[in-house]
């Protein structure tokens, strides 16, 4: 890239005092640099002149002279002055420079101040290179006597002063979301993802109309996105993100009448990708000399898992470095042998972990000594390490800062994944800030979980300008290093990429425990139809649907009662059957609510019988005043029968018992009372009917005992005979 120096002159005549400034008269800013392509750019520069005492200078033109680039033309009609009404045109005067108006007329002043404290103007050229620095210079006071404050002697009683303008590289924006596509959803257009006008390609891209195809792909697929042409362009490389969604695996089932089924439509993340395989490594072995003669007959002979890979290298002259280079797999064990000459203790040598004798050392033979017959070389060689994970990818992002605006002066950084380099020698380029605006450069680096990103450096000058930092997929940075060594930096960044989640919707509702989760119980009365709809956090679901049949699957007990009664903090069940086809057990089950059952107990059925069979269970203190309870029948197969629940209420006031003083028993009850039944303490049954006053005069029990039926349930209660 060329630099485009830019010389802008302004010339005023008037007097000139009290100029305090060197730059004063004049602020230049370059607002525009635009590549607009065939290898041209618009250049855009504002200037607004002005007087620091506002005495009364005249500026009778303008001159730009450009270094580096030449002037294609000027796209600025002409410049009007609002003080003076006067109108001045441009002229190229040659490819370099270009000229509004006759700056050499004293009689024609462009401006000239009367009270406006300010006239500004705006200039725009195109020139056929980008511009990384503009200098401008401009002229005043005309009168050698009486030149202002920092002004130089420019010729023919000119006097000038100059300003540097920093101009930032072209605008060339290749900036673009990528898209989250799903497998089987069709192509994607890509030009709906970027402002910028430009190409995509990559792996699935028809660039002639920017069109993805997923098909046939998965994962992370690079696509880069290009602006420019054949003489200046930019690019920006994402990845974009394949979602293949299994659907849920449901199978349709069968349920006997009353009993529930658990559904069950989870999904998680893909299984992990493969780790990748190992990749090798580039290392070398540099030969010295301390006398500057060679080696005189002495060599090396390096052993890679003791296979020679550099057989009998030496330095045959002057003091070296003779550097070798050879390769290494991660794991592989490396010896190098050593066979002396004349003058041994001038040899020595070094071991490096990259090519051509970069990296870092991994050994060096002493200095003045006799190197070792046999040395082993420690093998730092990573590739192939990182991978595996939770299977889910992400983009991690690598952001390189300097703050002095000079860019990185010669240093670098390779980017290796899992070992495998991602980008070799990535640096800063110079913005122009020169301490004032810093430059930066931000690469993204698409990751699996589990992966190992690491990073080599190679410095400059000036390094302690220089700042690396990591940030992961949340742009949360997790590493950074400012003035950064030679070599390794650190033993790298392990990458977290955040697992995928999934929300579930159940339609219909009806008869689930929870539409909204992946698996819930199904109770229904009638054959159902469900549909299950999975969405994973990209954006991408799958449907499934599963039938839920419904089937008599006749009765393995014929319940023909089943009810309860609360007496003095009790209830007991009882219930009864008329026949039983291979009935192992009743599992007796309680709720507080209605809802919510769990198990209280378990009693033994009579198998397969055609006789009337009687049943009971105790239950004590329950804790609610109405109590539920209900009965599972379960067969000798292990098929489940569910019968409806019973209420049972233990309110002691809501029906009451007690003896008057007429020798009889008076009930009352808060629903109406449909039997009363009244038994002494041998069971014999006394009375049994509707009545609630009931004569007890002619018995001689001390004890009466009264099972009450109301219209909501049945009671116990005891009365006391004083007899």
């Amino acid at each position: 890239m060329r630099l485009i120096a830019i010389t802008t002159a302004i010339f005023f005549t008037g007097l000139i005092s009290n100029f305090t400034s060197a730059c004063n008269g004049l602020q230049p800013v370059v607002t525009n640099n635009q590549y607009i392509g065939n290898g041209e750019y618009l250049l855009t520069i504002d200037l607004c002149a002005f007087v620091s005492n506002g005495l009364g200078a005249e500026a009778t033109g303008v001159m730009l002279n450009l270094t580096g680039a030449n002037v294609i033309s000027v796209v600025t009609p002409s410049i009007t002055s609002s003080s003076t009404g006067l109108t001045i045109f441009p002229n190229i005067n040659s490819p370099t420079q270009v000229e509004f108006g006759d700056w050499g007329n004293d009689l024609s002043p462009i401006f000239q101040y009367d009270g406006d404290p300010m006239e500004c103007w705006t200039i725009e050229l195109i020139v056929d290179n980008d511009a990384a620095a503009v200098n401008v210079s401009f002229s005043t006071s005309n009168d050698p006597f009486a030149p202002g404050v920092g002004m130089v002697d420019c010729g023919g009683g000119v006097w000038c002063c100059s300003a540097s303008l920093s101009v930032p590289p072209a605008t060339c924006d290749s900036d673009w979301t990528p898209p989250t596509v799903c497998a089987g959803s069709g192509p994607v257009d890509l030009d709906n993802y970027t402002l910028g006008t430009g190409v995509f390609s990559g792996t699935g891209v028809n660039s002639g109309n920017g069109m993805f195809d997923p098909t046939g792909l998965s994962g992370f697929v690079p696509v880069t996105f290009t602006v420019g042409d054949a003489q200046f362009n930019c690019s920006t490389t994402l990845n974009v993100e394949i979602i293949d969604l299994t659907p849920p695996n449901l199978t349709d089932t069968t349920i006997c009448t009353g009993n529930t089924v658990d559904l069950d439509a989870s999904v998680g993340p893909p299984p992990p990708p493969p780790p990748p395989p190992p990749a090798p490594c580039d290392f070398s072995i540099s030969l010295w000399d301390t006398w500057g003669d060679g080696w005189n007959g002495g060599s090396l002979t390096v052993l890679v898992n003791g296979t020679p890979v550099l057989t009998n290298i030496t330095l045959g002259s002057g003091s070296g470095p003779a550097t070798f280079n050879f390769t290494v797999m991660p794991g592989d064990n490396i010896t190098v042998n050593y066979s002396g000459g004349s003058w041994q203790s001038e040899n020595y040598y070094t071991v490096f972990n990259g090519p051509n004798g970069s990296g870092s050392s991994l050994y060096s033979s002493p200095v003045g000594s006799i190197p070792p017959a046999s040395q082993n070389v420690t093998n730092d060689c990573g590739g192939g390490a990182g991978g595996g994970g939770n299977g889910a990818g992400c983009d991690y992002t690598l952001v390189l800062d300097d703050s002095y605006g000079d860019g990185w002066n010669g240093a670098d950084v390779d980017i290796y994944v899992n070992g495998v380099l991602f980008q070799l020698n990535a640096t800063v380029a110079s913005c122009g800030g020169f301490g004032n605006v810093p430059c930066q450069n931000t690469i993204t680096i698409p990751v699996m979980d589990g992966d190992l990103i690491t990073l080599f450096y190679s410095g400059g000058t000036f390094d302690n300008e220089n700042t690396l930092t990591m940030y992961d997929s949340d742009n949360i940075q997790v590493a950074s290093v400012n003035n950064p060594p030679d070599g390794w930096l650190g033993g790298g960044i392990s990458v977290s990429c955040p697992a995928p989640t999934y929300t579930y919707s159940w339609s219909p509702a009806g008869g689930l425990s929870d539409p909204n989760i992946a698996n819930p119980t199904a109770n229904v009365g009638s054959t159902t139809t469900y549909t299950v709809t999975v969405t994973q956090s990209g954006g991408c679901s799958q449907t499934s649907t599963v039938t839920v049949t419904i089937d008599p699957c006749g009765l393995s007990a014929e319940l023909v009662e089943f009810n309860g009664v609360c007496f003095e903090h009790e209830v007991m069940l009882n219930w009864k059957t008329i026949s039983e086809v291979e009935n192992d057990y009743f599992i007796v089950e309680y709720s507080a609510t209605g809802s919510d059952f769990y198990e209280l107990g378990i009693v033994d059925a009579h198998g397969t019988t055609t006789e009337e069979h009687s049943y009971g269970f105790r239950h004590s203190n329950p804790v609610a005043i109405t109590n539920y309870y209900r009965l599972k029948q379960v067969d000798m197969n292990g098929s489940v029968q569910t019968y409806d629940a019973t209420a049972v209420r233990c309110d002691e006031n809501a029906v009451l018992a007690y003896l008057n003083g007429y020798e009889q028993i008076v009930v009352t009850a808060d629903s109406p009372i449909f039997n009363v039944q009244l038994l002494d303490a041998t069971g014999r049954i006394l009375y049994n009917g509707p009545k609630q006053i009931i004569d007890v005069s002619d018995h001689s029990a001390t004890i009466f005992f009264l099972e009450i039926e109301t219209a909501d349930f049945v009671a116990r209660r005891k009365v006391i005979n004083p007899k």
